[in-house]
């Protein structure tokens, strides 16, 4: 990167470089990849499920549990979002809830195809 800047009679020109070798980085993250292997490995599982704490949110004083209708959509649609909570629960990302929050989800096209579900949270927020 090359600056010229004006001050008063003369003018300053500066230089720098930002060039730096790429082997030496290499090597480093190598070396460093290696002495931690223990640390950066590709997950196989999902992460353990912690049975010990149960998950408590405080409510305010007086109000009831959202509880929205789902949403419509068309029969592709539904298909859509059937086939994708069967394959979550079959994985185990979700478990089945009987709560009596319930609210909607809504079904997101990916920017390069697919389908993203998505659940909506606004109300819980009022």
């Amino acid at each position: 990167m090359i600056q010229m800047c004006d001050k008063g009679e003369g003018t300053l020109l500066h230089s720098l470089s930002t060039h730096v070798e790429p082997s030496n980085i290499l090597d480093n993250i190598e070396r460093l990849l290696l002495d931690f292997d223990d640390v950066f490995q590709e997950p196989t599982t999902l992460p353990p499920k912690i049975v010990a704490h149960d998950h408590r949110i405080p409510l305010v004083q007086g109000t009831n549990p959202i509880n929205k209708r789902p949403y419509r959509y068309a029969k592709q649609h539904k298909d859509i979002i059937d086939g994708l909570i069967q394959q979550y629960l079959h994985s185990g990302i979700i478990q089945n809830n009987y709560s009596s929050y319930f609210n909607p989800v809504v079904l997101v096209g990916k920017k390069y195809g697919g389908w993203r579900l998505c659940i909506e949270y606004r109300d819980l927020n009022n």
